[in-house]
């Protein structure tokens, strides 16, 4: 394979992309109300040709929670839902920021455990998943720079 060129993806995965970073190409990509097509995704996102079902297998998952629709008129096309916005929302404060960086190991633990408690008791199915995947995706991360130092 040619320097540069990535591989065509079987599916666009969690590891290459948070829920919440597709959700923000997308709004990026919207021009106002309108919807933005496949290609233009794979395009954004530097994907080779061919990659366009992945791209619309992964739109299709965030459809079926709501985050995004589809347009009804054309196949394809997708955008942003007032669900996928409120999803998009939010940054910690700074103060929020500092408490985490100077927590110890124990702490973090006991942190997380809280946020994943109440992610699955006090949140609907969706958020949930959102959570779990937002973990995933850093820990799948994590784990290929491990890998990469190794070798």
């Amino acid at each position: 394979m040619p320097p540069g060129r990535r591989p065509i993806l079987a599916q666009l995965r969690n590891e290459d992309y948070t829920d919440r970073e597709l959700l923000h190409i997308v709004a990026d990509l919207q021009a106002g109300p309108g919807f933005v097509d496949t290609g233009e995704l794979v395009e954004r996102l530097g994907l080779p040709e061919g990659s366009g079902h992945a791209v619309a297998s992964r739109m299709s998952w965030m459809v079926r929670y709501g985050w995004l629709e589809r347009d009804p008129d054309a196949r394809g096309r997708w955008r942003v839902t007032r669900k996928g916005r409120s999803l998009m929302g939010g940054q910690l404060s700074p103060e929020v920021e500092a408490a985490l960086g100077e927590m110890s190991h124990g702490d973090r633990v006991l942190v997380m455990r809280e946020v994943a408690r109440k992610s699955l008791v006090s949140t609907d199915a969706p958020t949930a998943d959102l959570v779990r995947r937002e973990y995933l995706h850093h820990m799948a991360t994590r784990q290929a720079r491990l890998r990469r130092a190794m070798q």
